[in-house]
């Protein structure tokens, strides 16, 4: 823990991917709850969001919002005040955050349909299920430490 100390941006790193990991566990075990359990009955029910996404599975999308939602909710309060300390203006930082959730949100969703189309078109629908969430969160994960590290949560100069 020392070495830690020493090095405060590694510090800092090792802090968000702790806090990243609880709460994308939380995420995972909200997402498979809502989808098996939860909205099980609506798996199947069609739904068009803005003309962009086409797909059979408004329960998929209802998981994936409220899931997504609470994960990075509970990210934002946790490394603000444990992982950053940030001290700058929290109604800015919110907002900041808030749109780098939407850009991410929104590159999730459209990955995931993309990975859960090509699942369903290989007949591999139940793999697609249990799968595509965490490949579909990994990828826009490689701009969310910046963002946060550097825009979001930063200290009054």
């Amino acid at each position: 823990m020392r070495w830690l100390q020493k090095h405060p941006e590694i510090d800092k790193m090792v802090k968000f991917s702790m806090v990243g990991l609880f709460c994308a566990t939380l995420d995972m075990l909200l997402f498979f709850f809502l989808v098996f359990v939860a909205f099980r009955g609506m798996k199947a029910e069609p739904y068009d969001l803005f003309g962009i996404f086409h797909y059979d599975g408004i329960g998929y999308f209802l998981a994936f919002l409220i899931s997504t939602g609470s994960n990075y909710t509970l990210a934002f309060i946790l490394n603000r005040k444990h992982t950053f300390r940030a001290d700058a203006n929290p109604a800015l930082s919110a907002v900041l955050y808030f749109a780098m959730i939407i850009i991410t949100v929104f590159s999730a969703a459209w990955i995931g349909v993309a990975l859960m189309d090509w699942f369903q078109a290989k007949d591999m629908v139940r793999l697609g299920e249990l799968i595509v969430k965490p490949l579909a969160s990994i990828i826009p994960s490689l701009w969310v430490y910046p963002m946060n590290r550097f825009v979001i949560h930063r200290h009054k100069k």
